[in-house]
């Protein structure tokens, strides 16, 4: 220390001054550790290499485009006139000059045991890629056979295997064909833990192929465990969503990775909104619109085109002002025309109602927005059947009145589900919503139609009415009874642990969940132990 003083010009001075000099002498000096590549894999550039011999050598991105790079070509002149002009005076400036040829000779002669030579053919888009013509001219020179493809996720030959992963893999699929290498290899791992794993593992595999009864590795699940805390947690007390109950019916694996195990596909952060989040923008701002009508005792029509639109400006620009904190997402550069764009579409949705609310004579104006049943304090709906009760919440969109009844709306910013969906099960959100208005919401009055609102369209979906020409449609009350079959059937489901994996129906053009519950690979014959005779 007192070294240390003399040279700074200090005689003396306190040891934590030192120990705070020292610290910032050290973050402002830069040192380069040196370490010997003995016992060690080098990576390292092409020209980095001259002159370096190593006993292996792996030569890597050996694709058309890689090695040699490809150059942009001059639409207007070649390199050869290009060099002309050059020559000539005149400021042309001049391709680089790349010896790859050269440098390629120097990457293959680094290796003084063994040289590996490799390349990707796929980009990535997925498309087909060449191997570098240094590659095909290495392997005519020394008439090597085409180097074999091995899709990824897929299995080679015993022989072909380049991993200890590989190498399971081809062993399992070789014992399954009672191939005699497959017999061999087995006997030969037949003391690794890890090889009992892949032996389960091809077991399971089996069980999901086969045609017999859907189990634990199905989405049946059958611990005794288990089953007493799904009926726990989704008892008598549990509150369903229309959502959640459609979700099920739709795919019971996607209740289960999705409610139940909280999967979720990891999503890179992305700059501007997502699907979700503009989807709630315009919900609160067709609220709000649909509120402030409400308070100024406004219909939406045609005598009012002037009012209305300017109603939705002005709201829509107050709700997408503080949009990006209360959604929470960061605006993009093109968050102006996005905004934009938004105002348009309601507009355009208002003067389409205006439309039909004038092509129909109609007399339904809006007398609630947001109606809940279940949330904040609401009275639940509550389905009564054999195995108990159901308690089911929400929120109903729109709610309009007319002198002979209500009619109930729903607004989606996607595709509006079809009438067969609601049908055959796959979508409740209608057919609840209109038990929950005239049980809860407004019970003294009578549900007259139902229908869902496609804001990107600027349409609605198919009327489902009450009557038909003046007279009761019992296709009305077929809906609602069997919406209520349905509910207590996905109840039962639930709390008994069904959520199979369905090899036939419909599954959306996306979902989370595609590559964890293979669909394709469960047999179209399986059933449900309550579908089997032996059950």
């Amino acid at each position: 220390m007192t070294q240390t003083a003399g040279l700074t010009g200090n005689r003396t001075g306190s040891w934590s001054q030192f120990l705070s000099d020292f610290r910032n002498v050290l973050n402002a000096s830069r040192y380069t550790l040196r370490q010997s590549p003995a016992g060690r894999v080098v990576a390292q550039e092409v020209h980095q290499a001259r002159g370096l011999t190593y006993r292996y050598a792996f030569l890597v991105c050996l694709s058309e485009g890689e090695f040699p790079q490809s150059t942009p070509v001059n639409i207007l002149y070649d390199e050869g006139e290009r060099e002309e002009l050059h020559a000539a005076g005149l400021p042309v400036e001049l391709g680089p000059r790349l010896d790859e040829p050269y440098l390629f000779y120097q990457a293959i002669t680094r290796g003084t045991e063994r040289l590996y030579l490799s390349y990707h053919y796929l980009d990535d888009e997925g498309r087909d890629l060449p191997p570098s013509p240094y590659l095909r001219e290495i392997t005519r020179l020394l008439k090597l056979d085409p180097p074999a493809r091995v899709r990824l996720g897929s299995s080679t030959a015993l022989h072909g295997v380049a991993s200890g992963t590989e190498f399971c893999i081809a062993a399992a699929e070789a014992l399954e064909e009672n191939d005699r290498l497959g017999l061999r290899a087995h006997n030969a791992l037949i003391a690794l833990p890890a090889w009992h794993a892949v032996l389960k593992g091809r077991e399971l595999e089996a069980t999901r192929l086969s045609p017999g009864i859907f189990g634990p590795f199905d989405g049946v699940l059958g611990s005794l465990d288990i089953l007493a805390t799904l009926q726990t947690q989704y008892g008598e007390t549990h509150l369903w969503s229309p959502s959640s109950l459609s979700e099920y019916g739709t795919c019971p694996f996607k209740f289960l990775a999705q409610r139940l195990l909280g999967l979720e596909e990891p999503k890179e952060p992305e700059v501007g909104l997502d699907a979700l989040q503009l989807g709630s923008i315009y919900h609160t701002i067709l609220e709000r619109v649909y509120a402030t009508l409400i308070d100024r005792d406004l219909a939406v029509g045609l005598d009012n085109l002037d009012e209305v639109p300017e109603i939705a400006r002005e709201v829509g620009a107050q709700v997408l002002e503080s949009a990006p904190p209360q959604e929470g997402f960061r605006p993009s550069a093109l968050w102006e025309l996005e905004r934009g764009e938004i105002l348009t579409k309601v507009e355009r949705l208002l003067a389409t109602e205006a439309n039909y609310n004038d092509k129909d004579d109609s007399e339904f104006a809006p007398i609630m927005t947001e109606a809940r049943f279940g949330y904040g304090g609401a009275e639940p709906l509550v389905v009564d059947v054999p195995a108990g009760k159901i308690a089911i919440a929400g929120r109903i969109d729109r709610v309009d009145r007319s002198p002979e009844g209500l009619r109930i709306l729903d607004y989606k910013t996607g595709q509006a589900p079809a009438k067969q969906e609601i049908a055959e099960g796959r979508d409740l959100q209608l057919p609840l919503y209109v038990l929950a208005a005239r049980e809860v919401v407004l019970p003294e009055e009578k549900v007259l139609e139902t229908f869902y609102y496609s804001i990107n369209a600027a349409k609605r979906s198919t009327i489902l009415r009450s009557t038909r020409k003046g007279e009761p449609d019992a296709q009305w009350q077929e809906m609602l009874d069997r919406a209520t079959n349905y509910v207590a059937a996905y109840v039962k489901g639930v709390r008994a642990g069904l959520f199979p994996v369905l090899g036939s129906g419909d599954c959306p053009t996306y979902c989370d969940f595609t590559d964890i519950c293979r669909k394709m690979s469960v047999s179209e014959k399986k059933k449900l132990p309550s579908e089997s005779g032996d059950a």
